[in-house]
Parts: structure tokens; C-alpha cells; sequence
């Protein structure tokens, strides 16, 4: 139930709402469209909301696809600072240690030139 929640969220019930106004106002454009020529005819005004409902449902079905992607990017951009830092820290880790190993061959060249 709760990931049920989650999708709805995910599409936001503003999108839903849009949604459903048209439905309903192809159903009225329709009906008032066919009913110039007569009578209107039902089977025309539900292959009418069927195409719009499909429709609203293949935008929200993309919405929701991005979002998801988005949400993927975002992670991966987390994941990939967190493996930049550790490179960092080691790179650093590394580093002083040859700075220390440098430095302690240049105090013995020292001492050994001044003995």
C-alpha cells in the first residue's frame, strides 16, 4: 500500500487531476462536436476517451520514467563523489607517505655528506 502511495507521489496528483480534465472535456468536446451532425454517436465518444486516456496515461507513464532516471542520475553523481573522495584520501595517503620516505633519504644523504 505504501508503494502504492509512492507512485502516486511520484506522478503528483496534479498530473491526475490534468488527466482526468481531459477525459472529461473530450468527452463534451465530442459529444457537442458530433451532435452538430445529428445525433451523437456513443461508440465514436468512447474510442474518443479511450484515445485521450491512453494518451494522458503514456504522458504520465514518461513522467514517471524520467523522474525514475532522475533519481538513478542523482544517485549515481552521490556514488560517484563518495569514489572520488576515497580516491582522494588515498592518493593523499600515498603521496605523504613518499613525501615522508623522500624526506628521510634527504636527511640521510645529509648526514652522510656532512659526516
Amino acid at each position: 500500500m505504501n508503494q502504492d502511495y509512492s507512485i502516486i507521489e511520484d506522478i503528483g496528483i496534479k498530473d491526475i487531476v490534468f488527466s482526468i480534465i481531459m477525459i472529461l472535456s473530450v468527452v463534451v468536446i465530442t459529444n457537442r462536436w458530433l451532435s452538430r451532425f445529428g445525433e451523437s454517436d456513443y461508440v465514436i465518444i468512447a474510442a474518443s476517451i479511450i484515445l485521450v486516456g491512453a494518451l494522458a496515461a503514456l504522458i504520465l507513464s514518461i513522467e514517471f520514467h524520467l523522474r525514475r532516471i532522475e533519481k538513478l542520475v542523482e544517485s549515481g553523481d552521490h556514488t560517484l563523489a563518495s569514489s572520488i573522495q576515497d580516491v582522494e584520501d588515498s592518493m593523499d595517503q600515498k603521496l605523504s607517505a613518499a613525501m615522508q620516505n623522500t624526506n628521510n633519504k634527504i636527511t640521510e644523504l645529509s648526514k652522510r655528506l656532512y659526516r
